[in-house]
């Protein structure tokens, strides 16, 4: 079965390849699209917490007052968001399950391997629980990048 997921706009922007029979293709693009903006908001609050924590870092290393008030006149601005370690997102809540078992999901060649490397793509997020009706469903990096583009249902 071939999922198609469009944007708000009536485009599709990627599709799925599931290997069973789960639903109707419009509720499982709609648990894509609910997934990628749970970890979109996930990555985006810890990314917060974690820049927070450098800066604090940061702000105690540096000796000299001038230096520290140049580099905040040039940060100074709306929230940059870096990539962080992936390893740091591991465990996300699974919204359909409950469980922490959603794991980042990296493209070894043609098949999808649990966790990530630096080595490798990553390539989407998928519930690791076996009990889990949508388990290794892959939620596509694509929509966690591009969750403005989720449509209005």
């Amino acid at each position: 079965m071939i999922v198609k997921v469009h944007n708000k706009h009536g485009e599709v922007i990627c599709q799925v390849s599931i290997d069973r029979e789960i639903g109707n293709s419009e509720d499982i693009e709609k648990w894509l699209w609910d997934t990628a903006e749970h970890i979109a908001h996930e990555i985006k609050e810890r990314s917060e917490v974690i820049g927070e924590h450098f800066a604090e870092h940061v702000e105690r290393k540096i000796k000299n007052p001038s230096l520290l008030e140049k580099l905040k006149r040039r940060v100074a601005g709306p929230p940059r968001y870096f990539d962080i370690p992936i390893t740091m997102f591991e465990d996300y809540q699974c919204p359909t399950c409950g469980r922490d078992t959603i794991q980042p999901m990296s493209r070894v060649g043609p098949v999808w391997a649990v966790g990530y490397s630096p080595e490798y793509e990553l390539g989407g997020y998928s519930c690791q629980n076996p009990d889990c009706p949508i388990h290794d469903l892959v939620v596509l990096k694509i929509l966690v990048d591009r969750i403005d583009e989720k449509p209005e249902r």
